[in-house]
């Protein structure tokens, strides 16, 4: 009987940490729709602007943010599939962010348009990541995810 009420206090517990993990996870949501981090330079500010304007927009700047980390670079077909937008909302955020300075486009000899980002999208990413994690520090998601994992492993190892 004790074996058995430890392990419904183990289940209570997780169910807890996760139901806590979710409610400060949905804080850190809402900062980051609401474009909660302070941006101290014009550019910064444009570029978190319309990255918060849409979801679609969103991901366009992220695909080729994640492409360039990873040395490659993302075609407007590609990015028309990974967004499942049309080609002219693609082409529309290509204009956008080529005007703003924050992608390259380069064509190929097959005049195709391969896109990559820009050192100021980069730098501006990355400031946003360390804002992030600043905000999950702060609210503890590491260590509640922790306790989860740990809680987790004993109830499977009881099982």
């Amino acid at each position: 009987m004790k074996f058995e009420t430890n392990i419904q206090g183990m289940k209570d517990t997780l169910a807890y940490y996760r139901r806590e993990w979710t409610k400060r996870n949905l804080e850190v949501e809402i900062k980051i729709a609401e474009g909660g981090r302070i941006t101290f330079s014009t550019e910064e500010r444009k570029i978190k602007e319309y990255s918060i304007s849409s979801i679609n927009r969103r991901r366009f700047l992220m695909y080729i943010i994640r492409a360039t980390y990873e040395d490659t670079s993302l075609t407007v077909t590609q990015l028309v599939k990974l967004l499942g937008c049309s080609r002219q909302a693609i082409e529309t955020m290509i204009i956008d962010c080529a005007d703003a300075k924050w992608i390259k486009v380069e064509k190929s000899e097959r005049n195709l348009r391969s896109l990559t980002a820009n050192k100021i999208l980069i730098e501006s990413y990355e400031k946003y990541t360390d804002w992030l994690w600043s905000v999950y520090d702060s609210l503890e998601l590491r260590n509640l995810s922790i306790h989860i994992s740990q809680l987790q492993k004993d109830l499977d190892k009881s099982v």
